[in-house]
């Protein structure tokens, strides 16, 4: 039965009072005087009937500034909510113990043993069936498939929330793994069900720990850079969960497009295990390369699709070209340009600027170069100007940043709060000092990762051939490094010695040994490591793809994606000259693995068109541009990209059961094994099956049509009084 109490007028001031009080009071002496004025004879009733019409007008307008309003309460009672969420994903499907029932018999097996007690919770509550899984679909108790590719857990909550209608004295019965995997995030909706009365009581199925015996070779993330120069090689690190097979030896495959590179056998010591297997892929063919890392199908296995996993490298068929300027005669110069010179596609522009002519950069465009290595260069023979168009190179255009070891640059060489030196990643002052005494020079944990200290073809080999390099004989000192900087080398006393930081489109490296020239001198696999680290430390530093000569590409911000993320796509579209081409004819689609294909409408934003795409399904996809400059043809650009075909109940059998016991911690329920879901129902069998709630309906007086009509009434009224007795 409803009920509904109408409540007193309430005021909400649309001004502070004191403000509308006195707005009043002046508008009420304005026309007070206005009446009072002498002028035309008019019986003194006439003018008291005239100014209690104008008076009256602004009473209304002042009544409408203090915002009157009723409320009106209504009181509904009806049947309190019992509202059972039933999981139906596929990861009920598992069985926690071999040869036990799986999650979802052991759930069926329960709601029909319980079915007695349903059936009379019925007959004093709205009871409710939910099935969750990629949506929650109401329907009636029966059977549950459990055969859905995703759990929304919280859009489930959310929809238990809405059959609620705001009713209180009800309950939400949950039986879930926990595990939620799509849509909106529970933890977020779990405070809205204590506000509403609804408490949660969480059923819950499976172990922490996931199924036991459960046997799976998963490739979880392939870590590449989205582009590599030719004739580089670059690291590729597959990240594997491996779980199954103790005591066993698996192999993994590195694949190049089609062909296999190399194999890897793996003995597993532990029943799980969580593995990073590092590759290194040699860019010898210029384009985009695809690149898998996969295990071979093993028996019994959880899900053999998670074996494989590929992404992209584009790698770039352009000639590298380098700036280096030196400023001082020494050993380190002569042997670090005959080994760039030997860089297979490396044009190498050498300034000698020992004659101390301060005017050889200024007749460069650094913009043109992909690298500018500083060597023994003294500030002084680099104009603050130079500096400035160098820095903006690096940061707007991507150019790559590399200074060297010496005695006249860094801090003592004047590099100290100048353009230059505000780029690099280390702290400088004309004070910083020389690291005198020898050391042996070694890669961080960070550095071991990073394509310059990778002079050799595995981690093993790599640590042992830094290892075996001699001693260097001093290097720059400096006051410390700047906070966005990573350190990838050290001295024996723990001295930074190779040292990157970004800068906007670019990176910056200073290098602060200056007699690696020594290691030239070893023996041959010193010479090699020697080649071999100024190889890859410059081409690492020229990763960043500037696409220079084209007209029209397109790039990702990666590769490798998973259904349902988003693909954030740019194409850069250029005038002869280089400039973004803002009003270019762009035609571009997503070619999907089946063939078909998904237009989409690239926006022109900054210095280039922007556009995303959302793929729903695992695979190799394809995107394609084709773009115009009014009647003169761009050509054609394509981009491969790879979505991993995520079995998203699969990749995460674990069972969620802390958040089942926060969520019903939070909500004011409680936790229930699934063999106790009987005593449940019989508990909230004596609770009151009644719920009230109420509801309340504001109404704005003053905001209403007859408002108006009365303002504008009371004025026509005293106007037609005011024309009869002639006062206009």
């Amino acid at each position: 039965m409803d009920r509904t109490i109408t409540g007193p007028i309430e005021y909400a001031p649309l001004l502070p009072v004191a403000a509308i009080a006195a707005c009043g009071l002046v508008a009420a002496l304005l026309v007070v005087r206005a009446y009072l004025r002498p002028g035309r004879p008019v019986a003194w009733t006439w003018r008291a009937g005239m100014l209690l019409l104008r008076l009256a007008a602004i009473g209304v307008v002042l009544g409408c500034l203090l915002g009157p309003s009723r409320v009106e309460r209504t009181i509904h009672a009806d049947r309190a909510p019992v509202i059972l969420l039933l999981d139906d994903s596929r990861s009920m499907t598992l069985a926690d113990q071999p040869g036990a029932p799986t999650r979802a018999n052991r759930m069926n097996a329960a709601l029909e043993d319980s079915r007695g007690r349903l059936e009379a919770l019925a007959m004093r509550f709205d009871l409710r069936f939910f099935r969750a899984g990629a949506a929650a679909v109401e329907g009636p108790l029966g059977p549950v498939a459990c055969d859905q590719p995703k759990t929304a857990l919280g859009d489930a909550l959310e929809a238990a929330l809405r059959a609620a209608r705001g009713r209180r004295n009800g309950a939400v019965i949950l039986l879930t793994d926990g595990v939620s995997n799509a849509g909106r995030e529970p933890s977020r909706v779990l405070p809205r069900f204590r506000a509403a009365g609804l408490p949660i009581y969480a059923v819950g199925f499976g172990e922490e720990a996931g199924p036991a015996g459960q046997k799976d070779l998963k490739v979880t993330n392939l870590l590449a850079p989205t582009s590599a120069i030719l004739h580089a090689t670059v690291p590729v690190i597959a990240e594997c969960s491996l779980a199954g097979y103790q005591g066993k030896k698996v192999l993994a495959h590195f694949r190049v497009d089609s062909r296999e590179v190399l194999t890897k056998w793996i003995f597993l010591q532990r029943d799980r295990e969580n593995v990073r297997l590092t590759f290194h892929l040699p860019c010898e063919m210029p384009g985009q390369r695809k690149v898998t890392v996969a295990f071979d199908v093993e028996p019994d296995e959880l899900d053999s699709k998670n074996n494989e996993l590929s992404t992209f490298v584009d790698v770039d068929s352009q000639n590298l070209p380098i700036l280096y300027a030196e400023g001082t005669p020494r050993w380190e110069a002569k042997f670090l340009r005959r080994t760039l010179e030997s860089i297979e596609g490396v044009n190498l522009d050498y300034v000698n600027a020992m004659s101390g002519d301060a005017t050889l950069l200024s007749q460069k465009d650094f913009s043109k170069y992909r690298i500018v290595i500083l060597g023994d260069l003294p500030g002084k023979l680099f104009p603050r100007a130079d500096q400035e168009r160098l820095a903006k190179a690096v940061a707007d255009v991507g150019v790559g940043l590399v200074m060297t070891g010496g005695m006249a640059n860094f801090g003592p060489g004047g590099y100290a709060d100048t353009p230059v030196g505000r780029i690099l990643p280390v702290r400088m002052t004309a004070r910083d000092g020389s690291i005198t005494e020898s050391f042996f020079a070694s890669p961080t944990p960070q550095g071991l990762q990073h394509p310059a200290c990778q002079i050799a073809d595995d981690l093993n080999a790599c640590q042992a051939a830094w290892a075996a390099l001699s001693k260097l004989d001093g290097a720059t000192g400096v006051a410390g490094l700047q906070p966005a900087a990573t350190m990838l080398m050290k001295t024996s006393n723990h001295d930074p010695l190779l040292v990157e930081q970004p800068v906007g489109k670019g990176r910056s490296m200073a290098f602060l040994a200056d007699t690696t020239w020594k290691w030239a001198m070893g023996d041959e696999k010193s010479l090699a490591a020697y080649k071999r680290f100024w190889k890859q430390l410059v081409l690492s530093l020229a990763q960043k793809d500037l696409k220079t000569g084209r007209r029209l590409w397109a790039t990702l911000d990666r590769y490798l994606y998973v259904p349902g993320e988003t693909v954030r796509i740019q194409v850069f579209a250029q005038t002869e000259e280089g400039k973004p081409l803002r009003e270019a004819g762009l035609t571009a689609a997503v070619v999907y693995p089946n063939g078909s294909r998904a237009p989409i409408s690239p926006t022109f934003f900054g210095e280039c068109h922007h556009a995303t795409f959302v793929p729903d399904a695992g695979g190799e996809y394809l995107l394609e541009v084709e773009a115009t400059d009014g009647a003169t043809s761009l050509g054609k650009c394509q981009t491969k990209f790879f979505v991993r075909a995520a079995d998203f109940e699969m990749d995460s059998p674990e069972a969620d059961l802390p958040f089942l016991h926060r969520a019903a911690r939070e909500t004011g329920g409680r936790y229930v094994e699934p063999e106790r879901l009987g005593d449940l129902l019989q508990m909230l069998q004596g609770r009151p099956a009644e719920s009230v709630v109420e509801e309340e309906r504001r109404s704005d007086l003053w905001n209403r049509p007859s408002v108006v009509f009365l303002f504008a009434a009371l004025l026509t009224l005293e106007w037609v009084l005011r024309r009869l007795k002639r006062l206009l």
